[in-house]
């Protein structure tokens, strides 16, 4: 007697009736006939979308196909596979542009040349970085998984873009395992999307037999260094920031001066934090810390305003490793913006050296910045 039912079953809308309908009917007949005790033939249903091209169902009918020819000829069939996986979710119907697949094959030979490029050349020891682009990697094999897992194969390529934007900045100065091991894994995080460039990768990467059999990777929950990523965004921020800035003004700048937010605001946010849980006594309880009610108006109002979108509040470095990552970042801001100087300020330093309270705005992880 067969006992077995499908997993899952994946399949367009429009195949509804003729598929599951008949399929559920055989299945509850066989049943009655005694031949399997199976009620329901599918354990899963996944009903996927359909491509659009010009208004219209893509469909040789309609006389709106594209040529599987052409694409594989001028793209490689991997293009075109990522390219639909990364257009929308799986369930809703996405539309099919010959531009835009352009980019699916830049970010394709982006990961080739990188793996090309890998000469197995690097450091030994391991620095901040070293460990900020092993977090990464484990955050990525950990996404990718979970949203391939839930058929949100776009989130994934999505998740695997951002990182290889991190592994490509940070290819210039390596540390040789760190390197190899982070290739290694995107090659078979890609391998799904990309298989026939990831097997060809994987060889040149010294892989052993296919890429598409090796184990799938496991993210490392204890070398996710939230942290340390959490720092790291503050410094990318930051210098958006100052170019921003820097776009406004027109001018080439002279000096760059970032302030951190002074203690007492870090104090509020971390008190907020504790009472997401009751937020129509906050204000008022917040203000019986006598730290934080010599503010008096100021306090209120910034309280009011981290009040307003209290869902977006999560734990935060502390004021000193902000202030550490900032300051560390100094060369980094001036190389990366012309400036003759730049200069982080503690929150404690900003009333000597801030006399015209520019640095009022400045929130925990959201330095106030003056360009001069």
């Amino acid at each position: 007697m067969y006992k077995r039912q499908v997993d899952q079953y994946i399949g367009g809308i429009e195949h509804a009736i003729l598929h599951l309908l008949y399929a559920r009917f055989f299945t509850k007949a066989l049943r009655d006939m005694g031949l399997t005790d199976i009620d329901e033939p599918f354990l899963r249903l996944f009903t996927q979308g359909m491509v659009i091209k010009d208004g219209a169902k893509m469909s040789k009918s309609f006389g709106n196909a594209v040529s599987q020819e052409e694409i594989a000829k001028k793209y490689g069939v991997d293009t075109a596979r990522l390219y639909l996986l990364f257009l929308a979710s799986p369930e809703k119907e996405l539309e099919w542009s010959d531009e835009n697949i352009a980019g699916a094959y830049k970010f394709l030979m982006k990961v080739y040349r990188m793996v090309e490029d890998f000469d197995s050349k690097g450091r030994d020891a391991i620095e901040t970085k070293d460990k900020l682009i092993i977090s990464r990697m484990h955050r990525t094999i950990k996404s990718v998984t979970e949203y391939m897992n839930s058929f949100r194969f776009n989130l994934a390529v999505g998740s695997l873009m951002v990182f290889v934007n991190e592994l490509y900045r940070y290819r210039d100065d390596p540390n040789k395992e760190v390197y190899r091991d982070s290739l290694r894994n995107l090659v078979i995080l890609l391998s799904p999307f990309a298989p026939h460039l990831s097997e060809e990768m994987w060889e040149k990467l010294g892989g052993k037999g296919f890429v598409s059999v090796h184990p799938w990777p496991k993210a490392d929950a204890g070398k996710i260094d939230k942290k340390l990523e959490s720092l790291d965004r503050l410094v990318r921020q930051t210098l958006d920031d100052i170019r921003e800035i820097i776009k406004l003004i027109k001018k080439r700048p002279k000096e760059i001066h970032i302030y951190v937010a002074p203690l007492w605001k870090r104090v509020v946010y971390d008190e907020i934090l504790k009472m997401a849980d009751k937020p129509e006594d906050l204000v008022k309880e917040i203000m019986k810390n006598p730290e934080i009610r010599k503010y008096g108006k100021e306090a209120v109002r910034f309280a009011e305003e981290l009040k307003k979108d209290m869902g977006a509040l999560q734990e935060i470095p502390s004021a000193e490793d902000e202030y550490k990552a900032l300051a560390e970042a100094e060369d980094l801001f001036r190389e990366e913006t012309g400036a003759k100087k730049v200069r982080v300020w503690s929150g404690e330093d900003i009333k000597k050296h801030d006399p015209a309270d520019r640095a009022r705005k400045a929130q925990p992880m959201k330095p106030a910045i003056y360009v001069e």
